[in-house]
């Protein structure tokens, strides 16, 4: 009788870890699951549209704003800025006779929502310093090159 006790307990000893094991299992598994589903959506935010990007390269499509879904591992979401962005720059320049201006300017711009890929594909996120920005200075110096110091200078009528 001992022995049928002893072959009893140990049976239930194997039934106790496999259950364990299974409840493990299932665990992992939807631990898993959960991660892969949260993983495959993205939200874009309002003003911004998304750049796919799927093993580093660009796709043709851009994703608009809210919910998406995307490929999780596989796929990145890249968010591009499409409100209207307001850009300072100072900058010296000389005029005509050869006089040093200190001139500052303000640009109103933003990104077109139906190429922001081709613009992330062909210069990144930093568009603002590597095109924007050398663009406004490089205005600024061929307009300032135009002009003599006195012209750039309003001329005020003072009236009694």
């Amino acid at each position: 009788m001992n022995n049928l006790g002893f072959f009893r307990f140990i049976e239930s000893q194997f039934i106790d870890a496999i259950l364990v094991g299974i409840i493990t299992s299932i665990a992992i598994a939807i631990v898993i699951i959960a991660i892969i589903i949260f993983s495959s959506i993205t939200t874009v935010p309002t003003g911004f549209v998304g750049v796919k990007t799927r093993f580093g390269k660009v796709q043709n499509t851009v994703i608009q704003e809210g919910l998406n879904l995307k490929m999780p591992f596989i796929e990145k979401i890249v968010r591009i800025d499409c409100r209207t962005q307001k850009l300072e720059v100072t900058s010296e320049s000389s005029t005509k006779d050869m006089q040093t201006v200190k001139v500052s300017i303000a640009l109103n711009y933003n990104v077109n929502k139906a190429t922001a890929n081709d613009l992330y594909q062909e210069v990144g996120v930093d568009f603002q310093n590597i095109i924007i920005q050398p663009a406004i200075l490089e205005s600024i110096k061929a307009v300032m090159a135009q002009y003599n110091a006195e012209e750039l200078i309003p001329t005020v009528e003072i009236s009694e």
